[in-house]
């Protein structure tokens, strides 16, 4: 559900303008869904249209289809544009969580107190050897 608001949404935006313009942004939304899934049916693109696809730069099924196998390192199309902001977003929120925020501040403070026992440990070291 939260994946069709967005388009929900800007439907009902454009529906001011063209009711039937609105439908038909809906369907071809719908539509192109359905065609970045036909992996899942066992479709592939026939390799004269890879070679086409590839020269005018879009984004295969076959391609996004590693955005459902492997989220963290392909996105597809527009998911690579949303990444950046998606993840910062994400982060924001988890530090909203008072659980996860106590356990960032602790490994923080944990890293500072290794770092300064480390510093402790060169100048014992530095005083030794002059």
């Amino acid at each position: 559900m939260l994946g069709a608001l967005p388009y929900i949404a800007i439907a009902i935006a454009c529906s001011y303008l063209s009711v039937y313009g609105a439908i038909a942004g809906l369907l071809l939304g719908q539509a192109h869904v359905w065609w970045r899934h036909t992996t899942e049916l066992g479709w592939r693109t026939p390799a004269w249209g890879v070679h086409a696809a590839r020269m005018l730069q879009i984004v295969l099924p076959e391609d996004h289809d590693g955005h459902h196998r492997n989220p963290d390192i392909e996105f597809g199309d527009i998911f690579r544009f949303y990444d950046v902001p998606a993840r910062a977003t994400i982060a924001f929120c988890r530090n909203l969580d008072p659980k996860r925020r106590a356990a960032a501040l602790r490994r923080a403070a944990i890293a500072r107190r290794r770092a300064a026992v480390a510093t402790m440990k060169r100048r014992k070291m530095v005083k030794q050897t002059s």
